[in-house]
């Protein structure tokens, strides 16, 4: 006793009820989405734990400014919006990487 009652459908699936009330739902094949007093509606309907159930907010990350060994953080600010330093290229690497390129291309 205390366990349901099990049913082999003819599939061969075993389904297992809680009551009689529920088997004999079963039987008239009503759908349990349609039965108020089933979990499965009250879980489509919103029904019952809806106090503790909220969108859970998440934390943006903060982006924090450090110092290095011999540089401060402001420092370290004024390197970043000054931007990467640009070398210039040789005088003759424009034709040194055009002719690179002729001979992959054959």
């Amino acid at each position: 006793p205390g366990h349901g009652i099990r049913m082999a459908r003819r599939d061969g699936q075993l389904v297992i009820f809680s009551s009689s009330k529920a088997k004999g739902m079963y039987n008239l094949r009503k759908k349990a989405a349609k039965l108020h007093w089933t979990s499965i509606w009250r879980h489509l309907n919103k029904k019952g734990s809806s106090a503790s159930t909220s969108k859970k907010r998440s934390r943006r990350t903060k982006k924090v400014a450090r110092s290095y060994v011999g540089m401060t953080a402001d420092a370290v600010a004024a390197k970043k919006k000054s931007g990467p330093k640009r070398v210039a290229r040789k005088p003759g690497s424009k034709a040194a990487i055009a002719e690179a390129k002729a001979r992959g291309k054959k």
